[in-house]
C-alpha cells in the first residue's frame, strides 16, 4: 500500500511511522512545505492529571519522547494581590520542534521517506492508497477540499502570541493582569531548561491597546513591560510575528475514501494542546 502524509503535525508523522512499523512493506512518504520542523507551536502536553496516560505502541519512540519531555509538579498562579501554588499534580511537556524532530527521526529509521517540497505539500491531492492530511489547523489541503469534508471555520475572539523565555520553572504558571484595555493572561510552560510563554487576550483588548496590527518588536516591548514583575529582568524572544486567532474547526466528516484528517487539521485549535499524538494512536 502506498501512503502519503501531507504535513508534519505530530499525529500525522506518528501515524505514518506506525503504519511502517506495523508493515515494513508499505511505501510511506511524508511531505512538508518547510525545510524542517518550524518552532511556531506551543509545547505539547504529554501527561496531565486531566488526560488519560499516553503509551505509544512503538516502545523505542515512546522512551525517546518521555526522555525529552520536561516533568513539573503543580501549578503556580499570579494575579494582583494573589499568589497561589499547588503541588503533586504531575505534568510533562515537550517542545513542538523537539517532538517533530523525534518523530521524523524515528520515521526515517523505520524506512519512511521525508520530502521537503512546498509545491507538492500545498498542491493537489497526492496519488496514493491512503492520504493522511496533517498540515495543521490552517490546513491548505483541507481548505482546498472543504466541500468534501464539510468544513466550517470560525474565528474566535481570543488572540495569542508565543515567546521563548530563558526562565525555567518547576511548575506550570499562569499570570493574570488587568489593564485599562482588558485582561491579559500568560501561561508559562517549562520546556527543557527554558520555557515558552503564551500571552492571550481578546481582539477587542488589542484594538483598544493599539496592538492588533503591531509588529513583533512592539508586542514584545509591551509584554515585557506588562509582565515585568513576573519576568524578573528576563527577555522575551518572539516565536510568532503577529497575534494569532483561535480557530474553531468543525468538519462533517474526518475521512472520506482514501483521505483522512488527523491532528490539528480536523480539530478545534486550543491552548496547550495544539496537536497531540492521541488522535492517530487511538
Amino acid at each position: 500500500m502506498k501512503v502519503i502524509c501531507v504535513g508534519v503535525d505530530p499525529a500525522g508523522v506518528y501515524l505514518s511511522a506506525l503504519l511502517k512499523w506495523l508493515d515494513v512493506a508499505q511505501d510511506v512518504e511524508i511531505i512538508d512545505a518547510r525545510g524542517g520542523s518550524a518552532a511556531l507551536a506551543a509545547p505539547h502536553v504529554m501527561e496531565h492529571p486531566l488526560k488519560p496516560p499516553l503509551k505509544l505502541l512503538d516502545d523505542k519512540l515512546d522512551r525517546s519522547i518521555r526522555m525529552a519531555s520536561r516533568q513539573v509538579s503543580g501549578v503556580r498562579i499570579h494575579a494582583p494581590q494573589t499568589a497561589i501554588a499547588t503541588d503533586h499534580q504531575s505534568s510533562s511537556f515537550i517542545a513542538d520542534e523537539t517532538l517533530k524532530d523525534l518523530l521524523c527521526e524515528r520515521a526515517l529509521q523505520l524506512g519512511c521517506r521525508i520530502t521537503w517540497d512546498a509545491d507538492r505539500a500545498n498542491g493537489a491531492m497526492p496519488d496514493a492508497d491512503l492520504v493522511i492530511i496533517a498540515d495543521g489547523a490552517q490546513s491548505p489541503l483541507r481548505s482546498a477540499h472543504a466541500n468534501t469534508f464539510g468544513t466550517v471555520l470560525d474565528h474566535a475572539g481570543a488572540r495569542d502570541f508565543l515567546f521563548d523565555l530563558d526562565l525555567g520553572s518547576d511548575k506550570l504558571e499562569f499570570w493574570f493582569l488587568p489593564t485599562p484595555f482588558g485582561v491579559f493572561h500568560a501561561s508559562l510552560t517549562p520546556c527543557g531548561t527554558a520555557s515558552v510563554l503564551r500571552v492571550e487576550t481578546t481582539a477587542h483588548s488589542l484594538d483598544k491597546a493599539g496592538l492588533a496590527r503591531a509588529d513583533a518588536q512592539t508586542i514584545t516591548r509591551f509584554c515585557e513591560g506588562l509582565f515585568a514583575g513576573e519576568l524578573k529582568g528576563h527577555k522575551l524572544h518572539p516565536r510568532t510575528s503577529r497575534w494569532r486567532a483561535f480557530d474553531h474547526v468543525r468538519n462533517t466528516r474526518w475521512s472520506l475514501g482514501r483521505m483522512v484528517l488527523v491532528g490539528a487539521a480536523p480539530m478545534l485549535s486550543v491552548p496547550l494542546e495544539s496537536g497531540s499524538l492521541k488522535p492517530s494512536s487511538s
